[in-house]
């Protein structure tokens, strides 16, 4: 299942980076579950964790960090309402609704921005930051979830005011 996967993405991308691009940048695009360093209870997949958890799954980010500390910048993207839908698939369409009072969506979204790039890595060094403690995020998917330390799951969070499914370029 899911862990299996999660634990060879990373052996792939290892590969990948130390024989197929020794000494290049690499980017990977891949799901925000995936990528963040942080372990996610299964099988509801609601509850994310720093510490491993039982059942929990130890995603792809966290064997990344492991390996690579701080060569590895992951960006987390999130959204304050939208819709979502896989590619071709019209039946996985859901809607998302609008962020919670108080959440850091809902927070972008009433200062007005359109897309912003919230840096968290400068969080954590700074003991009074807004991003530090417990913070209402919909990271790792659209849910409203409660993160504490969200700078240790992402370095960066990319957010978007309205999410639109992908659509096919013809």
């Amino acid at each position: 299942g899911e862990t299996r996967r999660d634990r060879l993405m990373p052996e792939n991308l290892r590969w990948l980076i130390e024989e197929g691009y020794p000494d290049r940048k690499i980017i990977v695009w891949a799901h925000n579950a995936h990528v963040m360093n942080a372990y996610y209870e299964a099988p509801t997949f609601k509850t994310i964790s720093l510490e491993p958890i039982p059942d929990a799954m130890k995603t792809m980010g966290v064997h990344l960090a492991e390996w690579l500390g701080d060569d590895v910048y992951t960006i987390g993207i999130t959204a304050y309402e939208g819709n979502d839908e896989m590619i071709g698939q019209p039946d996985t369409a859901k809607s998302i609704p609008p962020a919670p009072e108080g959440s850091v969506e809902e927070r972008l979204h009433r200062l007005g921005y359109a897309q912003a790039f919230l840096d968290l890595r400068a969080a954590r060094g700074e003991a009074d930051h807004p991003l530090r403690g417990l913070q209402t995020m919909r990271v790792p998917k659209y849910d409203n979830v409660q993160i504490t330390a969200p700078s240790q799951r992402y370095d960066a969070i990319f957010y978007i005011a309205r999410m639109e499914p992908a659509t096919v370029i013809p």
